[in-house]
């Protein structure tokens, strides 16, 4: 006969198992340039798993992706009061910023990064998928990419908008 903490901890892991299984479905729609689904399957992720940051940090790099900067900035603001903790939120959520022209928004958010990312590197902790990234590195990759360009250079975000054609 099973236990309340057997049955609780089955379930825990039946959701681990589910929000894996939807993010990896995210991961497949957005290698054929699926946004909505992916950002669908994160959804379905962070449904599964709430106390994990990496599905709505996702979604809103989904968000971005698909040219969405202004609901990628709720999601990733989200995602960094949710999480605080988590660099790789602040990394996107800076990131979205910079696409929107909040320079110094996004200035900021790297900078938290940049201190969560050098104190996990410090004690040998990374998040959730981030076992070989060097967060610091990527950091400082980003900041330098925004001096070479200059945010004056980045265009609006594209949202194309594709018709259904038949041959009738």
């Amino acid at each position: 006969m099973s236990t309340i903490e057997d049955v609780t901890k089955n379930e825990v892991e039946a959701s681990a198992s589910s929000a894996r299984v939807e993010l990896k479905r995210a991961f497949l729609h957005m290698s054929f340039a699926q946004y909505d689904e992916a950002i669908a399957a994160c959804d379905r992720a962070a449904a599964c798993a709430p106390e994990h940051s990496l599905p709505v940090a996702l979604k809103g790099s989904f968000e971005m992706a698909a040219g969405r900067v202004r609901d990628a900035l709720g999601t990733l603001r989200r995602a960094t009061k949710r999480h605080p903790g988590d660099a790789l939120s602040h990394i996107y959520f800076a990131e979205a910023c910079f696409l929107a022209g909040r320079e110094r928004q996004a200035e900021r958010a790297l900078s938290r990064a940049e201190k969560l990312a050098e104190a996990c590197a410090d004690i040998g902790q990374q998040g959730v998928g981030q076992q070989d990234v060097d967060l610091v590195g990527l950091i400082e990759n980003l900041r330098q990419t925004w001096r070479d360009i200059g945010s004056s250079q980045v265009p609006p975000p594209l949202v194309a908008a594709f018709e259904e054609h038949s041959d009738e």
